[in-house]
């Protein structure tokens, strides 16, 4: 099969990974499966766009902007692979580690019990005091 070095060296040389698979493809040492380049692209899609949790918002966002969620569709036929839509609260609890993400039942500890939890991102700074001015 092709390595890591070997894909190195057909991208230096061909620049785009779709001129690269081509060309990988024309040489005919090695058999490409028919769906690499449209698995090639969706996995692209899962790094660059995946759901993560956006403690400011409090909410499960997309790592970056989804690029025309039409074309992603028609291409795809779902987004599922970028991750599950979870709802707001929901995705706060799993990320605070109040609520198991697969079961969604609130975790069974003895310590969770024993403290008040807050994250840190969500805990407010003091107020601000000004200091009076040395006259």
């Amino acid at each position: 099969g092709i390595g890591p070095s070997k894909a190195h060296s057909y991208m230096l040389r061909m620049k785009t990974w779709k001129s690269a698979l081509q060309c990988i493809r024309c040489e005919a040492k090695w058999v490409v499966p028919n769906r690499y380049q449209h698995e090639y692209v969706q996995a692209l899609y899962t790094f660059r766009h995946q759901r993560v949790y956006d403690p400011t918002q409090r909410k499960l966002v997309h790592l970056q902007p989804v690029p025309r969620i039409c074309d992603v569709l028609e291409v795809f036929g779902n987004t599922n692979f970028l991750g599950a839509y979870i709802e707001p609260r929901v995705a706060q609890q799993i990320a605070e580690g109040i609520i198991d993400p697969i079961t969604r039942e609130p975790f069974q500890s003895q310590l969770l019990q024993s403290i008040s939890y807050a994250p840190s991102f969500l805990q407010q700074p003091p107020p601000q005091q000004q200091q009076p001015r040395p006259q």
